[in-house]
């Protein structure tokens, strides 16, 4: 178990960490330190370090595979090498399906969602098709999301980055935030659901880079800006930088609502 608490001006949010399955997060908030009794804001989960058994049977993470090992199955024919694309992202999204039901009957109602359930998406030199042949899978996990008041989040890997100077890398990034929200609107949550990202680095230049970051976010269509939430990190940017990022965003960027 791990104990961590992160303070913001007079108020103190606190996380319990339990790495002994069901991984779970306590969270609660107290306005003093030194108050005794905290408001308990609920538990939750993520998909990255879930092992659970339900029904008998083990539910892991997301899997995945790199394009490296899809680049070897060329020695397959072309609809062997879609199957397994098929195969594994049918698998990830009923194996979501499965975790959601054990976090509604335990009360885990807030949930960060694997990155990973679709292998190679944003891949450019795979480029297939993951929304329609499982239509009925996306719609089914917002209906339970909705159905069951839950909070639902993506947090997109550490290579999403939009404080970069390389435009290549802003470009993947885009990339990147666009396949996340295709996956939400595919379960009817573009308007709920978020992508938590985290600003990024810092180059041996914060003060350029989050310059960087205001000019290269913008790029980023409005509606999925919309749903975009940023975190703070352990080595580079502090909650109230983080938070100071996010307010002058409001000032620097114009979105139509």
């Amino acid at each position: 178990m791990k104990f961590i608490e992160t303070k913001r001006n007079s108020g103190v949010i606190t996380i319990v960490r339990f790495h002994n399955p069901p991984f779970m997060m306590y969270v609660s908030f107290s306005i003093d330190k030194h108050y005794p009794h905290h408001s308990f804001l609920g538990w939750c989960t993520d998909d990255t370090s879930i092992w659970l058994c339900f029904n008998g049977a083990p539910i892991v993470g997301s899997v995945s595979f790199t394009y490296n090992y899809f680049y070897q199955l060329e020695k397959l024919e072309e609809t062997s090498r879609a199957e397994k694309l098929l195969t594994i992202t049918e698998r990830n999204l009923k194996n979501t399906i499965r975790i959601l039901h054990y976090n509604i009957a335990h009360g885990i109602l807030v949930y960060r969602m694997s990155s990973s359930l679709i292998p190679l998406a944003a891949h450019p030199e795979v480029d297939w098709e993951f929304i329609s042949p499982f239509e009925h899978l996306f719609k089914e996990i917002g209906e339970m999301v909705r159905n069951y008041g839950m909070r639902v989040s993506f947090h997109p890997g550490q290579f999403t980055l939009f404080t970069s100077k390389q435009a290549h890398v802003t470009n993947n990034a885009i990339v990147d935030m666009t396949y996340h929200f295709k996956m939400l609107q595919a379960m009817g949550l573009e308007k709920e659901a978020m992508l938590n990202i985290h600003v990024g680095g810092a180059y041996g230049d914060k003060d350029a880079s989050i310059s960087r970051f205001y000019q290269n976010f913008q790029k980023l269509d409005s509606t999925i800006r919309l749903q975009t939430t940023l975190e703070n990190d352990d080595k580079t940017y502090t909650a109230e930088e983080t938070l100071a990022i996010c307010e002058n965003l409001l000032y620097l960027t114009t979105i139509t609502i």
